[in-house]
């Protein structure tokens, strides 16, 4: 999915360069939990004024999908692609039900950025391997500090990994400008919940992370409270 470009879009703030586990609201999969059918996955989206209750923001554009977007073109740098989703080499072609959202606060010259994507899977191990295979360690490891370009808007994003684990992965990118960041940024979580893989990627002026952090974990509490 391309990150909207009508403002120059940034990415957060966060220099970790090692990669430590186990900093995600959301817990691993249980297989004795009742899974998420496919057509209650879109319960699971904050709406926007949920959204603008967390940033303090009156959010007044949304678009949404119910199929993965094409990953952003970086590329040399196309390993690191996920990072700017993650979208369809993120979430691959098994899932059973897929729905992405995004808001903004204005339709135009925004500051505020929200997009919202969750899948589910047939089952608790499905979706652990999906999330393993497309957030793998080394892979992740390799991208934390690259700059990569944006082919389709020459947009320039430095990727910082601040944790990886089998469920669980937060990371941010930074905007540049002639090789500077201008404070503008994007935090990312994503994680697995029951049979349900999802992120949240918040961009705004300052830290987005603890708005991503509260959205992400009001996400995994649905899924925990969805009865078939």
């Amino acid at each position: 999915m391309k990150t909207p470009q009508g403002l120059l879009i940034a990415v957060g703030v966060a220099c970790l360069g090692t990669l430590i586990a186990g900093l995600l609201p959301a817990a691993a999969a249980d297989s004795t939990d009742a899974y998420v059918p496919a057509g209650k996955v879109e319960s699971l989206l904050l709406s926007a004024d949920e959204i603008g209750d967390v940033l303090g923001v009156t959010f007044e554009w949304q678009k949404d999908n119910r199929r993965p977007y094409k990953s952003d073109d970086l590329g040399k740098d196309s390993a690191c692609a996920l990072l700017t989703g993650p979208d369809v080499e993120t979430f691959g072609r098994d899932y059973t039900g897929y729905r992405f959202q995004a808001d903004r606060d204005k339709a135009e010259k925004w500051e505020f950025t929200v997009q919202q994507r969750v899948a589910a899977y047939a089952d608790s191990d499905a979706v652990t391997q999906a999330f393993g295979k497309a957030f793998n360690k080394g892979v992740m490891a390799k991208c934390n500090g690259t700059v990569a370009t944006n082919k389709d808007t020459d947009v320039q994003w430095r990727f910082r990994i601040k944790s990886i684990s089998p469920t669980g992965a937060r990371w941010t990118e930074d905007q540049l400008v002639d090789d500077e960041p201008i404070g503008y940024g994007c935090s990312n979580v994503a994680g697995v919940a029951r049979n349900v893989l999802y992120s949240v990627k918040v961009c705004q002026y300052g830290n987005g992370g603890p708005a991503a952090a509260t959205m992400a974990e009001r996400i995994a509490t649905q899924v925990a409270g969805v009865r078939v």
